[in-house]
């Protein structure tokens, strides 16, 4: 790209910029919470190998600018018929493992569900308003 076509475009960069940045400041509520995008939060999966074969581990990676705290489930009929779960703030960019044991019977199904949240002390504040927080996963 020729340089004078950067500096044509430099305003609108940085103005879209800004104007993002803003939208995002606007949506942070005074606990912190945020909404996030449904493609957020990315899981996966695998079973166990070598010492840890029969085990099942999920894993959620934050694909948002912004910290989220999420709720993970993996199916284990062995431990209770809600799963074996966790929850856990997740920072941009990263990714969270939760693991049961084949003792538990995991199945290979797993859930999550998740809210934006700045604050780790705000984390179950967040929680709180979305709707359905607490209502037993459907595992996929």
């Amino acid at each position: 790209m020729k340089p004078q076509c950067m500096m044509t475009l430099f305003p609108y960069l940085l103005a879209g910029f800004l104007l993002g940045s803003i939208a995002h400041a606007q949506s942070v509520d005074s606990d912190g919470c945020w909404l996030p995008s449904t493609t957020c939060l990315v899981g996966s999966a695998k079973w166990g190998t070598g010492w840890s074969e029969g085990n099942f581990i999920s894993y959620l990676t934050n694909n948002c600018g912004n910290r989220v705290y999420a709720k993970f489930c993996n199916e284990a009929p062995g431990l209770s018929s809600k799963g074996d779960c966790g929850a856990s703030g997740i920072r941009p960019g990263k990714r969270n493992a939760w693991s049961t044991s084949k003792g538990h019977n995991p199945t290979g199904a797993y859930a999550w569900r998740f809210v934006g949240s700045t604050r780790p002390s705000s984390d179950w504040a967040c929680s709180d308003k979305v709707e359905g927080w607490n209502d037993p996963m459907k595992f996929r």
